[in-house]
């Protein structure tokens, strides 16, 4: 309708978790099956169909480079969202509230002219602090002391040069910071085939 298509009719239950698991394993299926890739003596691609098509043809064969291409269109930009959402599921609906389910809102009200009573929900900062970061990353609680087992609290931000490599000297710690070392490539995943 309008140009978009939705298929919105598959509900599970919360208590049926094998069919909450199938839908998420097919949801997050990839673009094509590695089982059914070979690489033939003279470096093309083979790629077995799951069903013969109307024509007969049960293979597609490509050169390496051309089905590079073809696997690199299906790589999202980066920073870009995969599903858009309109209508009532769209981040600005003034409705996605009533039927978006989690935040701790009353669930009571909605838009039949009743007032809601709705609790404010709690979003996650755009910004989060440097201690928090490395708690939910890394499991460390930098800010409790590791001696008192006290939580520690900022008093002071130091950003003058100086300052910092007086205290550091103090401390007999290195006043320069190590090399930054270059950067290198990420490891390259071998495709089965």
């Amino acid at each position: 309708m309008d140009g978009f298509s939705l298929h919105a009719a598959v509900h599970i239950p919360a208590s049926d978790r094998e069919r909450l698991e199938h839908l998420c394993r097919y949801i997050a299926r990839p673009p094509f099956s590695a089982d059914r890739l070979t690489l033939t003596p003279r470096g093309r691609v083979h790629y077995e169909l799951r069903r013969p098509w109307r024509d007969g043809t049960t293979h597609v064969v490509f050169d390496a480079q051309v089905f590079l291409e073809r696997l690199a269109a299906l790589v999202p930009p980066p920073r870009a969202h995969l599903q858009t959402y309109h209508g009532v599921l769209a981040p600005a609906s003034t409705w996605r509230d009533d039927i978006v389910p989690g935040a701790g809102r009353s669930q009571t009200g909605g838009h039949s002219g009743t007032a809601r009573a709705a609790a404010p929900s709690r979003r996650p900062p755009h910004r989060y602090l440097w201690a928090e970061l490395m708690r939910r990353v890394f499991g460390l609680d930098v800010l409790r002391c590791s001696v008192c087992g006290k939580q520690r609290r900022l008093i002071a931000l130091i950003t003058q040069r100086q300052v910092i490599v007086r205290i550091l000297s103090h401390l007999k710690l290195d006043v320069h910071p190590p090399p930054i070392l270059p950067a290198r490539a990420p490891p390259q995943l071998e495709l089965a085939f």
